[in-house]
């Protein structure tokens, strides 16, 4: 401990500035050593032994209020982005600017990434405030009259969230509509899922990821709650899932749960709760037969 004092540099009685150094505080900022330190204005401050030598800091900050009263009004520009107080022109200035000058913001690839410019004169926030003026009520935000053209004087606009909506930028051009055809029946992806009762996104992703068509279109789960009624035919009539479910005497959460494993639709509605389907009965018992019985002797197998 003593040898770690040793080696503290010695800066009591010292002037920087209008600060003198009087001693070592036992207080620690970031593990730095801290100096009480007094100032000709009176009062007190804690310092960096490094700050104090380096000359970044002469004062208890008296210096620094005495210079921004010398320059007065002069110094202040606009005064529209005080923290805490930053004003609606300054926060569209500021968001516009990065939108279309920023590659990280997210939104740059629908701005800047698409061509979408500022104007030279409008890098000035103040040029920006004089040709827009302040916006006319709250309800009002900085809209392009061309959703193509650049942030400019002649392109922009204060205008309502509704005069906004019918004024928006028309949307791209969509990639070619794909066709599915199934037992000669020929549709596309949102109308299979339509007529089906299925999620058109999920259609998607099964083809993206290489599920067969037969089986992206019969894989859907049935979700509960509202959705488009599931017709099924048993016996020559034709009733919905829940009516037949009804009929039957099986639950309807039943009928789901089989239907999301793979039970045909026939099977899940007939086969009693509890018990196993026929084509599963008929699986099961093909290789529990070909079995030897446990006391069977090998001349007997």
């Amino acid at each position: 401990m003593a040898e770690k004092k040793s080696r503290l540099r010695d800066l009591a009685q010292q002037r920087f500035g209008r600060l003198v150094a009087l001693s070592v505080h036992p207080e620690r900022r970031n593990k730095c050593v801290l100096w009480l330190c007094h100032c000709d204005c009176g009062q007190e401050a804690l310092i960096r032994a490094a700050v104090l030598l380096s000359g970044a800091t002469n004062s208890c900050g008296c210096l620094r209020s005495e210079n921004s009263a010398a320059l007065g009004p002069s110094r202040k520009t606009h005064g529209d982005a005080t923290l805490g107080a930053i004003t609606p022109e300054y926060k569209s200035w500021s968001s516009f600017r990065n939108r279309c000058e920023n590659p990280r913001n997210i939104a740059y690839p629908n701005y800047g990434g698409q061509g979408i410019a500022v104007c030279a004169r409008w890098a000035s926030y103040e040029a920006f405030l004089t040709d827009m003026g302040r916006r006319p009520s709250p309800e009002h935000s900085l809209d392009r009259i061309d959703n193509n053209g650049p942030y400019a004087p002649e392109n922009c606009r204060w205008a309502t969230r509704t005069e906004q909506s019918n004024n928006r930028r028309p949307p791209r051009a969509k990639t070619t509509t794909r066709l599915i055809t199934l037992r000669g029946e020929t549709k596309t992806v949102a109308q299979w899922a339509r007529d089906l009762g299925i999620s058109s996104g999920a259609l998607h992703q099964r083809l993206k990821g290489g599920m067969k068509i037969e089986e992206a279109l019969r894989a859907q789960p049935l979700r509960r709650g509202r959705q488009t009624s599931r017709f099924v035919t048993l016996q020559g009539e034709t009733k919905t899932l829940e009516l037949w479910a009804k009929e039957l005497g099986v639950p309807i959460s039943t009928v789901y749960q089989r239907i999301a494993s793979g039970w045909p639709e026939d099977e899940a509605l007939t086969t009693p709760p509890g018990k196993m389907p026929p084509f599963k009965r008929l699986r099961n018992q093909t290789q529990t037969s070909t079995l030897p019985l446990p006391n069977a002797k090998k001349e007997d197998i």
